[in-house]
């Protein structure tokens, strides 16, 4: 991976630094004053046969018919899902829900569950997060008589599906195509509140709960929050929506996210997309990895608080378990560092962390990554994978060349940087030789190159994390700037809990080397794998923790707090200049401030 210094400016900001970094992503004037003051959100009379659906539903309403609200696993199917059943409660309307099992039914609508639908005599059928690819399964619906009605956000085909009726943002003309399955869902649900004849409190009371579950789909599913196209940035909804949705939470959070922030530890006054990417998100999708997704429903729509305090704990003991899983199951991995593609197929891996693993090795050492597990299809033993990319190639083009020209593949879907395949056993090895020749072709003579921002001294990184204050949120079109920063450290406290480290006793270092300016400790979130190998004997001091060098010395507690008294007296006058890449965010974790995610670091 290369790194290379921005140094073109724009005058699209004062701090230099900021204006670099815009300027690197293509802003202009125009497109630069939209991420201070956002486009409102549009009508959702906007979207193709919204009102028609609206109007469909009530006729269901009114003629005393089910209706079931069929969704996703993920945190953007699960807010889809809980906004829909909430708003048609309100309304009176005979509804429920169900949610595929990630494992037993995999991803989208299948016929397992409308057979369940028929059983329980329900009479229409509304997707959300999902449905827009399910041909076969619609088509199946309709011949049992039941309605269909598809509300989605993923790309669709050249043909659409069999449905009554669909709510897409890119089928039409709806100003701006990239929400996600969630935001359709409250643009329906507020159509929907909109007709309602209830008491205007209770309508708002409920629509604001309903745009902070929004709020949060759209940092889960990574849509875009600006947009330097000039045209696209004059309609992106998506920044003011996010920014109004974190205030409302930061303000007044429905008691379902107060009570899921509090069994987190996140602060509510504090709270930004950070929260939402850090804790809130990944809690939530922790539950269709390793549990069942409508127990997530359940706890977002459930009145009883006393359920959803059970909910909400077993949610976030499912979440730690995800943590444990994962870190157990990397370090039963043994990556091959002599290959360019990260190929890892293993039996027994959880399936429902294959995708957290593919994305955790791609950022390890920015290498394409597939992780698969085994599992049994049609009663035949295969393989089921998670696919990560590093924007060199298309993952799925790729998949579809070599199903197109091997037929080796089961099955397959994605995007250009992520994607799921299922192989079965037979055709792995024959499947694994294409596939990572075709990765390292399209690859040949492509270079990774990442970007920076220097920063000279202390005062400018402050002045820097000001302007990042001013910007937030930050996320897909506005990316976090990296900037890289020197400094003469003689002590450096480790975290192996976190995988955090902290800066105690260091200068930066101020015009290579002339002058240097004391600082406060400053934190290096996920620093540890970088910041680690620098810490020896002939450099600076490593506060270990006392548990560690008991572990790794076999030794006692006494002596261990010996030997660390004593490594501290040899090393505590000496120093060591270091350069680290830096990508810098704002997010008042415990009163810290700036956010320091380390990315590289080296000895200058």
């Amino acid at each position: 991976m290369n790194w290379k210094e921005l140094d073109k400016t724009s005058g699209l900001v004062d701090n230099v630094q900021m204006d670099e970094w815009l300027t690197h992503l293509g802003f202009s004037q125009k497109s630069i004053q939209t991420l201070y003051n956002p486009c409102e959100l549009h009508s959702p009379k906007l979207l193709d046969n919204c009102v028609e659906l609206c109007e469909a539903l009530q006729t269901h309403i009114k003629n005393n018919e089910k209706i079931r609200i069929m969704g996703d696993y993920d945190m953007d199917g699960v807010g889809a899902t809980s906004i829909l059943y909430l708003a048609l409660t309100f309304i009176h309307a005979r509804v429920d829900y169900d949610i595929p099992h990630r494992i037993r039914n995999g991803y989208g609508l299948c016929k397992e569950m409308i057979d369940k639908a028929l059983d329980d005599n329900i009479k229409a059928i509304l997707t959300c997060d999902n449905g827009i690819a399910c041909h076969e399964v619609i088509d199946y619906a309709r011949e049992k008589g039941l309605y269909v009605y598809v509300t989605d956000h993923h790309t669709p085909s050249s043909v659409l599906p069999n449905a009554n009726l669909i709510v897409h943002p890119q089928i039409g003309a709806y100003p701006f195509p990239y929400i996600s399955g969630a935001q359709v869902a409250y643009k329906v649900a507020s159509l929907l509140l909109d007709n309602s004849k209830a008491l205007k409190k209770k309508k708002d009371n409920l629509r604001k709960y309903l745009l902070q579950l929004s709020a949060l789909t759209i940092v889960s599913d990574v849509m875009p929050i600006a947009s330097a196209d000039d045209a696209l940035s004059q309609v992106n909804e998506n920044r003011k929506w996010l920014k109004d949705g974190i205030k409302s939470i930061q303000t007044e959070p429905d008691w379902h996210l107060k009570m899921l922030m509090d069994y987190q530890e996140v602060n509510q006054e504090t709270f930004d997309e950070q929260s939402i990417g850090f804790s809130i998100a990944p809690a939530i999708n922790a539950v269709g990895r390793l549990h069942d997704a409508k127990l997530a429903v359940d706890f977002l729509t459930t009145d009883n608080k006393e359920d959803a305090r059970r909910a909400c704990s077993f949610i976030v003991f499912l979440n730690e378990e995800r943590k444990d899983i994962k870190k157990q199951t990397m370090e039963g991995i043994h990556l091959d560092e002599s290959t360019s593609v990260n190929f890892i197929a293993q039996e027994g891996i959880h399936e429902g962390i294959i995708g957290i693993l593919a994305g955790a090795y791609m950022n390890e050492n920015n290498k394409t990554t597939l992780v698969m597990t085994d599992c049994m299809v049609d009663g035949q033993k295969a393989w089921k994978g998670s696919a990560r990319g590093n924007s060199l190639i298309n993952l799925y083009d790729t998949l579809q060349d070599i199903d197109d020209r091997k037929h080796l593949l089961y099955a397959y879907g994605g995007h250009a940087d992520a994607a799921g395949l299922t192989v079965l056993d037979e055709n792995l090895e024959e499947f694994k030789q294409e596939f990572c020749e075709s990765v390292e072709k399209q690859e040949q003579g492509k270079v990774i190159e990442k970007t920076y921002v220097q920063i000279h001294n202390r005062k400018e990184r402050l002045a820097f994390v000001e302007e990042i204050k001013k910007l937030k949120p930050f996320g897909n079109g506005l990316p976090l700037p990296i900037a890289k920063m020197s400094f003469n450290v003689s002590r450096i406290d480790l975290y192996y809990k976190s995988n955090h480290a902290k800066m105690t006793q260091y200068e930066m270092v101020f015009d290579h080397g002339k002058k240097s300016f004391p600082a406060l400790e400053l934190w290096l979130f996920g620093g540890l794998k970088n910041v680690k190998p620098i810490c020896n004997e002939e450099s600076f001091t490593m506060s270990d923790n006392v548990q560690r060098i008991m572990e790794r010395d076999n030794v006692t507690e006494n002596e261990a707090r010996e030997i660390r008294a004593e490594t501290y007296q040899r090393k505590k006058d000496k120093k060591a200049n270091v350069n680290y890449l830096i990508e810098v965010g704002y997010t008042d974790f415990n009163g810290v401030g700036p956010r320091y995610n380390v990315l590289e670091v080296d000895k200058a």
